[in-house]
């Protein structure tokens, strides 16, 4: 018997792409899932588009909750949810066909496999559809042997390119609430760092859609959001010698860029702050950094 999926799609304000993300879904080779629609309080026309395919499908389900951010509105999708296997899928997101169908079956033959991900790619619609490979760093993680390692490194797995036992989402306690941005980041830590077991299918499955207004979309913020879930993960378990000069590394990495985009808004005492964050360990990562901020600060002053 197949294992039941459960599709947990949190939108706030989506109204407009949802309907094209839900489609993907009944496109899906596997027909084994439900999908919860979590409304995230929105103002627009989400619950509207839902309401429909909830009345045309029974595997649909609308629910509503006051704006909490996509962690809360994941962890109650989750709790309502009924299926062994959870896909995540945001409402602006689409999955290719077979994407369902080729991870629960890796993961009925592979009981000791807690995630299991795939490629992605990624699409806009500016003005037509246009299709980019995901970067040659993400194939190039997926490749180490340890995922606990590679994770520290920076997140390499798209939220709605894995697929993920519930009880291993449970067993960690599903998402950080106080997260809204590196949230789905922050539990692939929490289960890595629990010794849970990612496996790895080549090929995208899953396609990320760029230019839609999104969390995303602040890179200043998304790089804030990894650094506090790097501090998160040093309290996860002790860490060798090359697990701790990992993490610095990375943190000197965003610290340096945040700096460095600072300087280009001429944010010159924020940007400063940065630096001293990445110069802490590495005087000669920052000294790039310091020099543009002399730049900016004498552009200022012209």
């Amino acid at each position: 018997m197949n294992p039941h999926v459960s599709v947990i799609v949190p939108c706030y304000n989506q109204g407009r792409y949802l309907a094209e993300a839900l489609d993907s879904l009944i496109a899906q080779t596997y027909t084994e899932w439900e999908c919860l629609v979590v409304d995230d309080g929105s103002s627009d026309n989400t619950q509207d588009v839902a309401r429909v395919f909830e009345s045309r499908d029974a595997r649909f389900r609308y629910m509503r909750q006051r704006n909490k951010g996509p962690s809360a509105a994941r962890n109650a999708g989750i709790a309502a949810s009924r299926g062994a296997l959870i896909q995540f899928l945001d409402a602006d997101d689409l999955l290719l066909p077979e994407k369902i169908s080729l991870h629960a079956r890796y993961l009925t033959e592979n009981p000791g496999v807690a995630v299991v991900y795939s490629d992605f790619a990624f699409f806009s619609d500016n003005p037509v559809r246009v299709y980019r490979e995901s970067p040659e760093i993400f194939g190039h993680k997926c490749g180490y042997g340890s995922s606990w390692l590679a994770l520290l490194s920076g997140n390499f797995i798209v939220v709605q390119a894995a697929l993920t036992r519930r009880e291993a989402i449970v067993d960690v306690g599903g998402f950080e609430e106080s997260f809204r941005t590196c949230e789905d980041y922050l539990l692939w830590l929490r289960l890595a760092g629990r010794g849970g077991i990612f496996a790895h299918l080549g090929g995208p499955l899953a396609l990320y859609r760029q230019g839609a207004p999104s969390a995303s979309s602040n890179e200043i913020e998304m790089h804030r959001g990894t650094i506090r879930a790097m501090r998160v993960a040093r309290t996860l378990r002790i860490l060798n010698s090359q697990e701790a000069l990992t993490v610095r590394e990375h943190l000197r990495s965003l610290h340096t860029r945040i700096a460095v985009m600072q300087v280009e808004k001429h944010s010159v005492f924020n940007a400063l702050l940065e630096l001293i964050f990445a110069a802490r360990s590495d005087t000669s990562i920052a000294r790039p950094v310091w020099w543009a901020l002399s730049a900016a600060i004498e552009n200022r002053g012209n």
